[in-house]
């Protein structure tokens, strides 16, 4: 499991980077390249707590509504490799599914595209229904007619060795031609190109997002804006919970966890983006902010020193009240701390706690370098499944003190799995 885990890492720390030099936008494209996504221009108080995305900081965890020009080399020139063509995160997300082998890893007799395709999906799909409070709807049109065969061995696209955002690419337009030769037409257009390995192509190891700008066929018809991969870790580590986490890259959502280092370290289980399988596995709050799940009026603000009180809702919740505090730190505009309430509820409904959960956000750290950490509230003592940070919350009556930032956070009641908690900002 870990295994396959880091090798996404490291497929993904080459493919996006490389790909990240081809996105070139101004500002004044981003609605036209969103057509999917509703752009929400908040009040003036809220939008001091939207951070901008940094446009050279790769998947910046900024809101790109609100996007920072950076001025390049000593010029009055940005260069904006946040990818603005991502995928929608509200309303139909459209995807075409397609499952292929090849001539030294053929698909078992016992395996079908029907069966695999039923492995991701509803599954997939209820989970983004209730993440997203019923806002985005992931809609899989999946050919399960047949595997179809791959012009190359599944040993020559080297998934796990060398493995760039070029390979990749021929890896999916070699998918796209093996569908054109069996049946005379270009795959449709959508969002998001799901290519899906059998379980016996064992050398197509990983799953992974292709971001780079658009997806076209080699004769040059439109195949999609992003596409997945997916390989072993579907069968043998996260099952359905892959799709969601991919699907994710493709909104434009980074990975969480710290290169090198375990999935869990710096996040927990609390968020799909760092560890899929993790107990409490809900996207953060803030980035449900940034997908438009949750909006401007569910969002406490807080941008100055003083004592204030808060009434936070649990996150898996779907209604109208505050789900997060955003607390933006002083004299900045790349770092805020966020305090949510995580519960049993939902798509948390394997958590082992449920209290204030509190963690920071940097918009200056790229995808797989830590740009969320979450906060410890007990940090001598390990949380279930004997991963430190999955107690981290706070529950009534404990505080946590934020020494670098001159803040501390209490929670002062609690009825049922509705929180109160004060701050104090020096």
């Amino acid at each position: 499991m870990r295994s396959n885990f880091f090798l996404t890492a490291q497929l993904l720390t080459t493919a996006w980077y490389t790909s990240a030099t081809e996105l070139r936008a101004p500002r004044s494209d981003l609605d036209t390249l969103l057509p999917g996504r509703k752009i929400v221009r908040p009040r003036s108080q809220k939008s001091e707590c939207r951070l901008p995305a940094i446009p050279n900081v790769w998947l910046s965890s900024g809101f790109p509504d609100t996007m920072a020009l950076v001025p390049q080399n000593g010029t009055n020139t940005t260069a904006y490799t946040w990818p603005t063509n991502c995928a929608p995160s509200t309303g139909n997300l459209s995807t075409f599914m397609l499952f292929v082998d090849f001539v030294d890893q053929p698909a078992g007799s016992d395996e079908s595209p029907q069966n695999i395709r039923d492995l991701l999906v509803p599954k997939a799909s209820e989970w983004y229904e209730t993440a997203s409070y019923g806002k985005l709807h992931l809609q899989v049109a999946a050919d399960t007619s047949r595997f179809y065969r791959m012009p190359a061995s599944a040993e020559s696209y080297n998934f796990t060795r060398g493995f760039d955002s070029t390979a990749h690419a021929t890896y999916l337009l070699d998918a796209i031609e093996a569908y054109e030769n069996a049946t005379g037409k270009t795959p449709p257009a959508t969002d998001v190109f799901y290519v899906i390995a059998p379980k016996t192509a064992w050398r197509i190891s990983l799953s992974a997002a292709y971001m780079s700008t658009f997806l076209y066929s080699r004769s040059g018809k439109l195949v999609s804006r992003k596409a997945v991969t997916f390989g072993q870790d579907i069968y043998y580590d996260f099952d359905f919970k892959t799709l969601n986490h991919e699907t994710g890259h493709t909104m434009c959502l980074p990975d969480l966890y710290l290169e090198g280092e375990s999935a869990q370290a710096l996040t927990g289980g609390f968020d799909l983006m760092g560890w899929i399988n993790g107990r409490s596995n809900d996207y953060f709050a803030w980035m449900k902010w940034k997908l438009n799940w949750i909006t401007d009026e569910q969002v406490d603000c807080i941008t100055s020193p003083g004592s204030t009180t808060h009434t936070i809702h649990p996150l898996e919740r779907n209604d109208d009240e505050v789900k997060a505090v955003v607390v933006k730190r002083k004299d900045m505009n790349t770092q805020a701390l966020i305090a949510e309430v995580r519960t049993t509820e939902g798509v948390n409904e394997g958590s082992c706690v449920t209290g204030v959960l509190l963690y920071t956000v940097d918009t200056t750290i790229a995808s797989i370098y830590g740009p969320v950490k979450v906060l410890d509230a007990h940090p001598d003592s390990d949380g279930c499944d004997e991963v430190p940070k999955n107690d981290a919350v706070l529950t009534n009556g404990t505080s946590y003190n934020v020494e670098d930032w001159g803040l501390k956070v209490t929670v002062t009641g609690q009825e049922g799995n509705v929180f109160t908690i004060q701050l104090d900002y020096s």
